[in-house]
């Protein structure tokens, strides 16, 4: 049967919208697509991104652990020693005193003393020397926590060992904190500046 000009009109005109429909949905769906694949390459590059700042702070918050200079600070009769402020931030996940060495006390940060105990636990105990140094620095040790006035009590054990009495040198040096008598401070820096030549000298033939 021939169709009239009319309908046959009419119908390329259906099939004309059907094809422009097809290719709207195409298009819709290729739209649709790429949102969500954006979406999902977007997510993907904040969790990227969101890492490698986690481990720059980290790393930025390991490099702040580093203790420099020395404060002197006095000894109540309780024993209670102020730590200064700028070592105290690096302290904040908890600290360790124990016997250090030169007649010293030695305070470390509890990830720094955690790391040290493990490598002075893995000493053999059947060398005298690994025993030894065992209970020099493991025996002594104590956790401190702060008051509100950013003191420590150090016992009093501790406090003969160093001849603490009523004042004392607080040093950073480097990754640990050292707290002197001011009398044995003194003595060893003066030590210390007589001998600096031959130190240096020692030092350098070990490549430092």
């Amino acid at each position: 049967m021939k169709r009239l000009p009319a309908e046959a009109s009419a119908q390329a005109g259906i099939s004309s919208c059907y094809h422009v429909e097809r290719k709207v949905r195409g298009r819709r769906g290729l739209l649709i697509n790429m949102f969500v694949f954006c979406s999902v390459l977007t997510l993907v590059l904040k969790e990227i991104i969101w890492g490698k700042w986690k481990k720059v702070g980290k790393s930025g918050e390991n490099n702040n652990k580093m203790f420099i200079g020395q404060y002197e600070h006095s000894v109540d009769e309780k024993g209670r020693l102020a730590i200064p402020a700028k070592f105290r931030r690096s302290l904040t996940s908890g600290a360790v005193i124990t016997k250090g060495l030169d007649g010293c006390l030695f305070v470390f940060p509890k990830e720094r003393w955690q790391k040290m105990a493990e490598s002075i636990g893995e000493l053999p105990y059947t060398k005298s020397s690994a025993r030894a140094y065992a209970r020099l620095i493991l025996a002594s040790a104590v956790d401190v926590e702060f008051d509100k006035q950013g003191r420590v009590v150090v016992p009093n054990y501790l406090r003969k060992y160093a001849s603490l009495k009523t004042q004392a040198i607080v040093a950073g040096l480097y990754d640990r904190v050292e707290i002197w008598s001011r009398e044995n401070w003194t003595k060893e820096m003066s030590k210390i500046d007589k001998e600096a030549g031959k130190v240096v000298e020692e030092l350098s033939e070990l490549g430092v």
